[in-house]
């Protein structure tokens, strides 16, 4: 048979879904067209005006069935004879959630159950010429996670119901402190149908840059199926111009290039206000013995040394926790941040640039990927290539003591070694962690660097200590810090002398002033925060026009601010925004009220970053800065300005 080269191509016409089994909203049987693909069912029903919009006023509340029902997806597409008779046919599902199964021609090839984890399925022998159906049934999240919970154990947690501990779906669908309890459900990310007889199934780009920065590039490279055949591997530059490259390297199952780069003969990305942010291409391309192409790829990359330092200190307790890019010491300002939108296949590359371009603008230079949300797509972490944002990366587990059992395990073992795949290239990623809460009363001896942990009441250890510190090891150079917050060296993680930080004193924890923020920091203050109103605009807007509940306290708005006590500290404490210790009230209107709480929250974050940045030695800091009570990720919101992750800046 010819060599047919490798050819993918989106499935993502003639879409349409159902409520199986019907109800008020979508009848039995009826099937209504999508309207954008790929997609999820809150986003169709909201474009076909059959729910109200959930951001505003008590409207989350009329759309929770939407996660408590089954639903159904499915298309027709067609296949022509020359993609038929490749020797190799795969249907590729970068992204489902989360319980789904797939079926082909009525045949089932698929039954995924992790919204983090790509597949790809062999359909040679399923697939034909001529017209196919592409069925995918979706069960509820939130019912199926009640249904394992009970096979298992119902574990602790900080917020939301307990049974998302269980599920690898996005945390925050199940409602945090910040945002609206809006379990979304669909094919949420591209589906592509690949045609090849070998294709380029991985590469891995390893740069190696030593204190000299001379650059030692690995570049490896995996055919599927084996397959003899020659590749060549060039390296440009930015201008598209050649670096260096190789041609006639043999091939059968993978291949291996090797470059050295001499300082100065490379352009060296470094973070915004450091240097430039140059960045290059690998471009591979295999062919077979009568030189025709198999397949090629292009993976951008840039050259960068990057080191978490933490020496030991002369003159005080504890050692140092800093970045250092190419040898120099990078002042680390930022924000925590939080899924853009509660409907994650609205974003696009623009509103991801506009929120990323804020940060630059507010002389900020590090972002921290809370692990509540989503890996982001990929658009996000190009754009902080481009930027020179450094990225702090967590895992996806937020707030809650996690299960280790072997179904749950091998599950999480697929989604690491896929995502930090998948970013392990951006020179912006300079971290990856997890997150523990120290306050459940854990087995947690410090010092122990042998156990197998599951059989301790901290069962999950075992993932962010032995699993996901060999997947990062194995398929990555990116440092990897086993918690957020995490001191190391046998020290709790409350030890402000060692590692990073999370600071809640204020708004959470023992209320303090906030004037004492000099005193309450640390080597690294990776989270603090405080909750403050987001402009009136974006006040307005979740009220829906009615202004019978323009006022504090109303019912709409404190559905819009879902923080645990919320009112006792904004009103009677100490904390940021206590209107009562730092401005005489004499407050008109709601307006009135909402700029002076605006104002001291200023205040104090100016405050913080003025205090820390002075410190020596000098401390630093990533902000965590709010949703915005909508469900949609806008900054200076009542919403969530005081757990794990926020956004950067803005305003509606």
């Amino acid at each position: 048979m010819p060599s047919v080269t490798a050819t993918s191509r989106p499935v993502n016409e003639g879409w349409k879904f159902t409520h199986v089994g019907g109800g008020e909203v979508v009848k039995k049987d009826e099937w209504i067209s999508v309207k954008k693909f790929p997609t999820t069912v809150h986003v169709e029903l909201l474009e076909e005006k059959r729910i109200p919009d959930p951001f505003i006023g008590l409207n989350e509340w009329d759309v929770q069935w939407i996660g408590e029902a089954e639903w159904s997806f499915k298309t027709e597409f067609s296949v022509a004879d020359e993609e038929a008779s490749a020797s190799n046919a795969d249907l590729v599902f970068d992204g489902l959630d989360t319980f789904a199964t797939v079926l082909l021609n009525g045949k089932e090839i698929l039954q995924a159950n992790n919204q983090f984890v790509a597949h790809r399925v062999p359909v040679k022998d399923t697939l034909k010429s001529g017209t196919n159906e592409l069925v995918i049934n979706f069960a509820s999240a939130f019912r199926q996670g009640r249904e394992i919970e009970k096979q298992h154990e119902k574990l602790h947690l900080w917020n939301g119901d307990s049974s998302r501990l269980h599920v690898r779906k996005a945390q925050y669908n199940y409602g945090w402190d910040w945002g609206p309890v809006l379990m979304t459900v669909g094919p949420w990310k591209p589906i592509y149908l690949e045609t090849y007889n070998a294709r380029i199934s991985d590469i891995d780009i390893r740069i190696d840059i030593p204190g000299n920065l001379t650059a030692h590039v690995d570049v490896q490279f995996t055919l599927d199926p084996p397959t003899k055949a020659k590749a060549s591997v060039t390296i440009k530059k930015p201008n598209g111009n050649v670096l260096i490259g190789g041609t006639n390297i043999p091939v059968t199952d993978s291949g291996v290039a090797k470059f050295k780069l001499s300082r100065g003969v490379y352009d060296a990305w470094y973070p915004v206000g450091y240097g430039g942010q140059p960045i290059h291409a690998v471009e591979i391309e295999i062919a077979d013995e009568q030189q025709n192409v198999l397949d090629s790829k292009s993976q951008k990359i840039a050259f960068r040394r990057a080191r978490v330092v933490q020496d030991e200190l002369i003159d005080q307790e504890g050692r140092t926790f800093l970045f250092e890019i190419n040898n120099v010491r990078i002042f680390c300002g930022g924000s925590n941040w939080i899924p853009a939108d509660s409907f994650l296949t609205t974003m696009t590359p623009d509103r991801y640039r506009a929120w990323l371009r804020l940060l630059v603008n507010g002389n900020q230079n590090m972002i921290r990927v809370w692990g509540g949300g989503v890996y982001e797509a990929d658009a996000f972490y190009d754009i902080c290539d481009e930027l020179g944002i450094l990225v702090w990366q967590d895992f996806m587990f937020g707030c809650g003591q996690y299960p280790a059992y072997d179904s749950f395990l091998k599950s999480v073992e697929i989604e690491a070694e896929q995502n930090v795949k998948r970013l392990r290239h951006h020179p912006s990623v300079v971290i990856l962690d997890y997150q523990v809460a120290e306050s459940y009363k854990l087995d947690l001896d410090y010092s122990d660097e042998t156990s197998d942990f599951r059989k301790t009441n901290f069962p999950a250890r075992h993932i962010y200590e032995r699993l996901l510190p060999s997947v990062v090891e194995k398929f990555s150079n990116i440092h990897y810090h086993r918690s957020s917050p995490y001191s190391g060296f046998g020290k709790p993680t409350t030890d402000k002398t060692y590692g990073d930080l999370h600071q809640w004193n204020v708004w959470h924890g023992s209320q303090e002033p906030w004037h004492n923020w000099d005193i309450l920091a640390g080597r690294f203050v990776s989270e603090f925060g405080m909750e403050g109103y987001p402009n009136i605009r974006t006040v307005d807007y979740w009220l829906g026009g009615n202004k019978e509940e323009r006022y504090p306290q109303s019912r709409t708005m404190n559905n819009h601010n879902k923080a645990d006590g919320f009112e006792r500290r904004l009103e009677v404490t100490s904390v940021p925004a206590a209107l009562t210790r730092n401005f005489r009230l004499t407050l008109p209107n709601r307006r009135s009220y909402t700029w002076w709480r605006t104002s001291s929250t200023r205040s104090k974050l100016r405050a913080t970053f003025i205090t820390r940045k002075s410190c020596k030695p000098r401390r630093w800091l990533l902000l965590t800065v709010c949703g915005d009570g909508t469900g949609k990720a806008r900054a200076g919101s009542i919403q969530q300005v005081h757990s794990y992750g926020r956004s950067t800046i803005a305003g509606r």
